[in-house]
């Protein structure tokens, strides 16, 4: 049996070596199929969960204690994601007023790209990002992944920092204020 999440949400984090220290975000999603709330915590300290609301902005800390990016729901219940200082992407509705149609990324004068999922409930996810089609079979009643077994590599990163002041120099923060 396949528990399900209450209330609806989706996590959103990156995890670090050890685990230690990782930000997990929990966007809770309301009835009208968009984001209300960002319930965060960090796994293995000693850290009390704090509550993000629309408009209110969390920043994600790296393990050297630098910002490395931040989530702002939206006052309409989409979501931004952001470099500090830097470019932005937003995340909103695709179609209808909810998230249940999916999703379209808009990033700085990129094309929009489209992000859907569909669940036949008997076993077969499809995800459709931009062009790309990814089929998942899973086993209806535990929820247990069937295939593929093992995510495809990533390709090669081909991030390069910004050479200015402001992305270098951020002051040392400890993970656990959750700026």
């Amino acid at each position: 049996m396949v528990m399900a999440m209450r209330p609806p949400h989706v996590h959103i984090h990156l995890r670090w070596p050890g685990d230690t220290g990782t930000q997990i975000g929990h966007y809770h999603i309301g009835p009208d199929g968009l984001l209300t709330e960002n319930i965060v915590g960090v796994k293995g300290l000693d850290a009390p969960q704090r509550r993000f609301g629309r408009g209110e902005t969390f920043t994600t800390i790296a393990p050297d204690g630098r910002a490395l990016y931040s989530h702002r729901i939206t006052p309409q219940g989409w979501l931004e994601i952001a470099r500090p200082g830097g470019r932005s992407c937003l995340i909103r509705p695709d179609g209808g007023a909810g998230f249940d149609a999916g999703a379209q990324v808009l990033c700085g004068e990129e094309p929009a790209t489209r992000i859907a999922v569909t669940d036949d409930v008997r076993g077969v996810l499809t995800v459709l990002t931009g062009p790309l089609t990814e089929i998942f079979r899973y086993d209806p009643d535990t929820g247990a992944l069937l295939s593929p077994a093992i995510a495809p590599a990533p390709p090669p990163s081909v991030f390069v920092a910004e050479p200015d002041a402001e992305t270098r120099l951020v002051p040392r923060t400890d993970p656990r204020t959750l700026r």
